[in-house]
């Protein structure tokens, strides 16, 4: 009786023992699937940033300073008149130096005189106006627009939309190859994803001192943002 108990208790023991081992040895022979999708989506730009210079030359470095001050005063109080808040306007840079050149009969510096920059970032909530503003400062004593940047204020939406893109286009991916292959699609295994920054529209320095000689419009056109997934499926 001991001796049928005792193999009785082995039995027991080597079935649980090899259940977990069993089940983890179906769940490796599953098949899956690996398939990347993209997705993207598209806005309007509602804000833009404007950076615009005023630079400034002089013999004498009192008249430099008092040049650049005014004509920078001028574009701002031109900005302000348009619309555009106080707050949006921020320094960016300013700089005072002296121009030399080597005398000769020294064979040292001398200063010739002084170049004085000034330049501010301007954001413009309605883009409507960036042809006017950019006129507005070269009209007013700007002589330096150094880029102009399109971009969108709220992204969340436009990486919502992306992602939903990118996951039907990897879906249909996976039941095309997975159809060709005489299997169906039951379930996932591992999911992963990337969303780029939302791209940008940037003008050159050229473009945009054209745009104010010509007083021509700019257009903000639409911005993308892309989307891309990595998804595992099951399939049987």
């Amino acid at each position: 009786m001991k001796k049928i108990f005792s193999i009785l208790c082995m039995a027991i023991c080597m079935f649980v023992f090899t259940m977990p081992a069993s089940v983890s040895h179906a769940e490796d022979l599953r098949s899956v699937l690996s398939v990347s999708g993209t997705g993207a989506s598209t806005a309007v730009p509602d804000r833009a940033v404007i950076s615009i210079g005023v630079v400034s030359y002089e013999r004498d470095a009192f008249k430099a300073q008092q040049d650049n001050a005014i004509k920078s005063k001028q574009v701002q109080d031109a900005l302000v008149n348009l619309g555009i808040s106080a707050k949006d306007i921020q320094t960016e840079n300013y700089s005072f130096n002296p121009t030399t050149v080597r005398d000769d009969s020294t064979n040292q510096q001398r200063i010739t005189g002084y170049n004085v920059n000034n330049t501010v970032v301007v954001v413009v909530e309605d883009t409507s106006i960036v042809g006017k503003v950019i006129d507005s400062a070269l009209a007013n004593g700007a002589n330096k627009i150094n880029s102009l940047r399109f971009s969108v204020k709220n992204t969340d939406n436009l990486r919502k939309v992306a992602l939903q893109n990118a996951i039907k286009d990897a879906r249909a991916k996976a039941e095309i190859i997975a159809g060709g292959l005489g299997r169906h699609i039951t379930g996932i295994k591992n999911v992963s994803e990337s969303v780029s920054g939302v791209s940008s529209r940037d003008f050159s320095n050229v473009m945009l001192m054209k745009a104010g000689a010509e007083s021509t419009p700019v257009s903000a056109g639409s911005l993308e943002l892309e989307a891309n997934v990595n998804i595992e499926f099951v399939i049987e």
